[in-house]
């Protein structure tokens, strides 16, 4: 009784499956022959390598047409590069992992810049509008100071770093704070909602 309970079961999910199967590839094929190379021109590499992970039904949907098509039309690259036996789609996951914004997966075909701070963002690789996002960025404890006017009780909680500038040569060395831009926006924010009540 038990088993042939659990065979039914069995049998009825297979169907399942089935039907599912045959209901995305009837919706793959409506979009044409060439509709995921229509809509892969909408899509960042990393983007459309998310979107052929999904299904088996949909990765062999995305063939080596829609790979070359993102790799020519997107990636920039060289239509010499690519020889008959080359794994296009490996190229195109190879390319997005190393030319992606880390924030915004954007695909940048020139390449992304690098922070090379001693924060604990060093090494993200980003696109220049992200790079510019004060949580990415640093200010000096005196820029804090005269822009904000802080007190030191104010931006002690606050996490920082020392760095040390000036002319090595003539021996005149200094240290200064640095702050990571958002915390301080973030505590500015906050004494002006203190100082509005």
């Amino acid at each position: 009784m038990v088993g042939r309970m659990k065979r039914s079961a069995s049998v009825r999910s297979s169907q399942r499956e089935k039907r599912a199967k045959v209901v995305a590839r009837t919706t793959i094929e409506a979009l044409g022959p060439n509709g995921f190379s229509h809509l892969a021109a909408f899509l960042e590499p990393i983007e459309a390598l998310r979107l052929s992970s999904t299904s088996r039904t949909v990765h062999e949907a995305m063939d080596d047409v829609v790979w070359r098509t993102m790799l020519l039309d997107q990636c920039h690259v060289k239509p010499s590069l690519l020889k008959p036996r080359t794994q296009t789609r490996q190229m195109v996951a190879t390319l997005s992992h190393k030319k992606s914004c880390a924030h915004c997966d954007r695909f940048m075909a020139d390449g992304c810049r690098a922070i090379k701070v001693h924060t604990e963002h060093r090494g993200k690789k980003l696109c220049s509008s992200c790079f510019e996002l004060p949580m990415f960025k640093e200010m000096s404890h005196m820029d804090a100071v005269a822009e904000y006017k802080f007190t030191y009780v104010e931006l002690r909680e606050l996490r920082y770093r020392f760095v040390t500038t000036g002319d090595y040569e003539m021996g005149e060395l200094y240290r200064k704070k640095m702050y990571n831009l958002q915390a301080v926006l973030d505590v500015a924010a906050r004494m002006q909602s203190y100082s509005a009540m």
